[in-house]
């Protein structure tokens, strides 16, 4: 007679009547939640269904192995901190980093893109399959303003010479477009144009 012990898995297979020298035929629909089936063990001893015949009595008992699942972060035009994990199992628990967004401030992780369940504090635990985590966005209603401006030293200066200034603002800010700075040189106006930042 073969006896089966899942270890905590969902079911436990019939017994099986073998003939000495027959041999037994492999549970089907064990798992266990958060684990990949390894195998059934004979002692220490995987047992080999294909090739092993049964002679005495046996109680083969299920070996499982823990799974990992792949984590896939939506971050709609944000940045990741890299210290977040790409991978998560069933017994670890990990705690989320906020993600960044110029202009935006970070509304948390959920579960789905219409934010109704949320990772709760940003840690997770449990998991027991792929997931994917969305991050929020909350647009931040305070507009940046220019903190100061590092101007070309006291100087005199000719044509074709490159006059550097350096506007800072109060937050990290996205430039688009050519913007100019107006510049009064004697009694005309000129312009510093935008070169990178």
């Amino acid at each position: 007679t073969v006896t089966f012990d899942s270890n905590g898995g969902s079911s436990t297979p019939d017994n099986q009547i073998i003939a000495s020298g027959g041999k037994a035929t492999a549970p089907n629909g064990v798992t266990k939640i958060g684990y990949d089936l390894d195998g059934w063990y004979d002692g220490e001893t995987k047992w080999d269904f294909a090739s092993k015949t049964v002679t005495v009595n046996v109680t083969l008992k299920a070996k499982w192995k823990l799974a990992t699942y792949d984590i896939t972060y939506e971050l709609y035009g944000g940045t990741n901190d890299p210290a977040n994990p790409s991978t998560c199992d069933y017994e670890h628990e990990f705690t989320l980093k906020p993600a960044t967004k110029v202009g935006s401030t970070f509304g948390g992780w959920y579960l789905e893109s219409t934010y109704e369940s949320i990772t709760g504090g940003f840690t997770v635990h449990a998991v027991a399959s792929d997931i994917t985590l969305h991050a929020k966005w909350i647009a931040d209603a305070t507009k940046p303003t220019v903190s100061s401006v590092s101007v070309p030293a006291n100087g005199t200066y000719k044509t074709g010479d490159i006059l550097n200034f350096t506007v800072n603002f109060s937050e990290n800010v996205n430039v688009t477009g050519s913007p100019l700075i107006p510049l009064t040189i004697g009694s005309s106006t000129q312009y510093a144009s935008y070169a990178s930042g």
